[in-house]
């Protein structure tokens, strides 16, 4: 079970990676997919690829037949819609007629819906760690540049090509999205607020993709 749920962890941690590289028009596709094929060159593990690869529900009808009934895949697919609070029928990096993603749009203030708070603050696009200030939101802020994802991209995939994906590096890669994805938006999605970022998201999705596991492994119904 252990080797099971690092997996499943992995996976939720990872599944949104390719956010990211739509954000840096890097490759192509949705971002499940460009996701997917970044991950697979650090490792070959089909549980954890999948999760990222069949995630959201276009990809997980086109792959079901492949699949076992009782995939990861399906938990984080679960998941994801309860971490992000809608059951979305979109992909950002999927063209679609509404146009409602705005691969350039900054990480609000979660305080710009309190109080009926007439500010509408954003935090400037950075690096945990970097820089000599706390990132505190400001006005102004309309939206990040390419290059900040592309920076994004270029070194957490570097540092993630340093770990082996196993039980022993889970906190290290948590630290790594901690560092790399706290100003970046979850979504994009323009009739959302984007005030949760991306590394809550998927922090959160793995708490409770585990939590999943362990109900349906009671229940009898995960390998």
């Amino acid at each position: 079970m252990k080797i099971v749920i690092t997996k499943l962890t992995i996976g939720s941690l990872l599944h949104d990676i390719g956010k990211v590289m739509y954000r840096a028009s890097i490759s192509a596709g949705s971002h499940s997919q460009r996701g997917y094929e970044s991950i697979k060159q650090l490792t070959h593990d089909d549980d954890i690829l999948n999760c990222i690869r069949f995630h959201h529900r276009d990809e997980l009808q086109k792959g079901k037949d492949s699949m076992e009934d009782d995939e990861l895949a399906y938990i984080v697919y679960s998941v994801d819609n309860i971490a992000a609070g809608v059951d979305r029928r979109k992909d950002e990096g999927t063209d679609n007629k509404s146009g409602g993603f705005r691969r350039n749009m900054p990480l609000a203030s979660i305080y710009n819906m309190m109080n009926n708070n007439p500010n509408r603050r954003n935090y400037p696009s950075n690096i945990l760690g970097k820089g000599d200030k706390i990132n505190f939101p400001e006005d102004g802020i309309t939206g990040y540049e390419v290059s900040f994802y592309q920076t994004i991209y270029q070194e957490l995939f570097n540092e993630l090509g340093k770990i082996d994906f196993n039980d022993k590096n889970l906190n290290a890669i948590l630290e790594l999205l901690e560092v790399y994805l706290t100003y970046v938006p979850s979504s994009t999605e323009q009739s959302e607020v984007a005030d949760i970022s991306l590394y809550d998201h998927v922090k959160v999705t793995a708490a409770v993709a585990c939590c999943m596991y362990f109900y349906y492994a009671a229940k009898g119904e995960m390998k």
